[in-house]
């Protein structure tokens, strides 16, 4: 009546905003991922988890309880790199995982659109427990839409610094009505996405990403978000994107260049404010089980 599952962290968005009425968005998902462990004990028990991940408790309640198990416990152990606050997916990932394993630990496989409805309930969750990229109702899982799997994309992750929080983000009264006006933006950046993935060309990817970032500079104006992307693509990037609830800002290269992290000191250098700099590569979302041997490489 265990079970361990990692789900993948993301640098913010590659879009978000509207398509009609409804919410959506596109994670950027990473190679950096949250592992959590589930392991189920006899009720009337409490769920025990780390401290502070209180959004993980009430995803493993929530899930005992949508499987009729509410009598039984439940000890959470997480392994994450992801900091919290910053659009990187901590919360999502760690909640999505939670989800799994949970119901893996009580012998049962949940659909995407199960896992979507039960992590809604406990915040906006960002699209990357589903597989590759794909479009999701963020704030309701009334929808999701698989894309197919991403090409390869370098990503110099900046972060700004500060922290953002999500749930008061998406309760601003102005938001729906800021979203409105960027519609147009929206449509054509997903369009471009969409297009890039049919076409395998990351070029495409990135142009649209771009778009939808200079759309969230009039929702949520990031410090340096100007300078930053002249530095980028005046160094070659091919554009870049952001967490549209976030502090970081990611600047899309070219895999194959053998520059990167000399690239990664030199903008260092040039924004000695940044907080934290991440040298990241776009991936594949999705849900996926540990064994005993993984689970221990992946804490080691």
């Amino acid at each position: 009546m265990r079970a361990t599952v990692a789900v993948p962290g993301c640098c913010g968005e590659l879009v978000e905003g509207l398509l009609g009425e409804a919410d959506f968005l596109i994670s950027c998902p990473v190679n950096l991922a949250s592992s959590v462990t589930v392991e189920l004990r006899p009720g009337p028990a409490p769920v025990v988890v780390p401290p502070g991940r209180e959004k993980t408790k009430l995803a493993v309640t929530y899930t005992l309880r949508y499987l009729g198990h509410s009598s039984l416990g439940a000890r959470v152990e997480i392994a994450s790199p992801l900091p919290p606050g910053k659009g990187m997916g901590s919360s999502s990932a760690d909640v999505c995982a939670a989800i799994a394993a949970t119901a893996l630990a009580c012998g049962r496989d949940l659909g995407y659109g199960e896992v979507a409805r039960l992590a809604v309930a406990v915040e906006p969750t960002n699209s990357t427990f589903l597989p590759g990229l794909a479009i999701f109702d963020h704030l309701r899982a009334r929808f999701y839409q698989p894309l197919g799997t991403p090409p390869a994309l370098a990503i110099l992750a900046a972060d700004l610094g500060g922290t953002v929080d999500t749930l008061a983000f998406n309760r601003r009264p102005d938001l729906r009505a800021l979203r409105r006006e960027n519609a147009a933006l929206t449509r054509e950046a997903l369009r471009l996405i969409i297009l890039g993935l049919r076409e395998g060309d990351p070029r495409l990817i990135a142009r649209g990403a771009t778009l939808s970032a200079w759309a969230n500079q009039r929702i949520l104006p990031l410090p340096a978000f100007d300078r930053l992307q002249r530095w980028a693509l005046a160094h070659g990037a091919w554009g870049v994107n952001v967490a549209h609830s976030g502090t970081v800002v990611g600047l899309l290269f070219d895999p194959r260049r053998a520059d990167l992290a000399d690239l990664a000191r030199e903008l260092a250098r040039e924004f000695p404010s940044l907080e934290r700099i991440y040298l990241l590569e776009m991936t594949s979302g999705g849900i996926l089980p540990l064994g005993k041997e993984e689970e221990a490489a992946r804490r080691a």
